[in-house]
This record gives structure tokens, C-alpha cells and sequence, in this order.
């Protein structure tokens, strides 16, 4: 097995390194979600019309979530109820995450 470049190695490194291995995926994408999240990370990408933040949520089963959104501003360690829709899963730095979109204070 065999791996070739920078981007494999970091994956296949993150998956078996990962600090957060109980977060699992949550639900299908499509899926409508509501659940109180605890804001763990914010990441600011500044933008030419300004920014948008990327929120990295948790669920009280340790289960994370990343939103992206310019018109909301959350706090880090603040709890939020949330509705939103599923947008689709992925890996971040080895750790499953559920992607949501359209979220709003419910």
C-alpha cells in the first residue's frame, strides 16, 4: 500500500491519529436538523464583501458540525438551538463532520 503525495499522507495520518474519534456523521444529506450546539471553533475567512465564519459545533454526543455563515455571529463555549438543513459529510483533519446549511435560531 502505498502512499504518493503530501495530501494522502495527511488524511491517512488523520485518520488514524484523530483526537476526536467519537464524533460520527449525523442523518442524510437533505435532512432537516434542530439541536442545542456548543460553538467550539470559529474560522474567519475574510472575503472582498467581508467575512464569513465557518462555526465547528458539537452536540451533547460530542458529534461535530461545521456551518458557514456571514449573517450570524455565534460566540465560542456559547450554547445556540439551531434548525437547519443537512448539507452533506466530510472529514476535517481526521474527524467526521456533519456540514449545515441554512441554519437559523430556532
Amino acid at each position: 500500500n502505498k502512499i504518493g503525495d503530501y495530501d494522502q499522507i495527511k488524511e491517512y495520518v488523520g485518520d488514524i491519529i484523530s483526537t476526536n474519534g467519537v464524533s460520527k456523521y449525523v442523518g442524510e444529506v437533505g435532512d432537516k436538523i434542530e439541536n442545542r450546539f456548543t460553538v467550539v471553533e470559529t474560522i474567519v475567512n475574510k472575503g472582498y464583501y467581508g467575512d464569513t465564519n465557518t462555526y465547528i459545533l458539537e452536540d451533547s454526543n460530542s458529534n461535530r458540525y461545521a456551518w458557514k455563515t456571514s449573517a450570524r455571529k455565534l460566540y465560542n463555549g456559547e450554547s445556540y438551538y439551531l434548525k437547519g438543513t443537512i448539507k452533506e459529510h466530510t472529514k476535517i483533519e481526521g474527524i467526521e463532520h456533519t456540514i449545515l446549511t441554512r441554519c437559523r435560531e430556532g
